[in-house]
């Protein structure tokens, strides 16, 4: 017999991350492009989808998502940073950028994690 889920428990109060808590040496775990749409695993377990394939997967271009790391603590917000916030705190998170900046073979690649992306696609 099987057994019906009638709620879900509530989420943990999620805390920020700080700049006192440090940063890790993230690297990119591992990384593969499908169809033009760069995505990965950092090396914490993060998922991550890279700037140009986030740009593809939402039909925009490469430097619409890249002005988002710029804009993310600006004051006063721009409209569709307040958005992508509001969708990520409704859901407990909270960033200090957008991406992740990781040194990958001498190139420096902008991972955004898994719930940014999809934040962005949802905004």
């Amino acid at each position: 017999m099987a057994i019906e889920i009638k709620h879900l428990p509530r989420k943990a109060g999620s805390k920020e991350i700080s700049p006192a808590q440090g940063l890790l040496d993230l690297g990119v775990d591992k990384q593969t492009e499908i169809q033009g749409i760069g995505m990965g695993v950092l090396t914490d377990g993060t998922a991550f989808l890279n700037q140009r394939g986030l740009a593809r997967l939402c039909g925009i271009q490469n430097a619409h998502i890249g002005t988002m790391g710029p804009e993310w603590n600006e004051a006063p917000q721009k409209p569709r940073v307040a958005i992508i916030k509001g969708l990520l705190a409704s859901r407990g998170v909270s960033h200090s950028m957008p991406y992740v900046q990781v040194a990958d073979g001498g190139r420096t690649l902008y991972a955004y994690p898994d719930t940014v992306s999809l934040a962005i696609l949802e905004y």
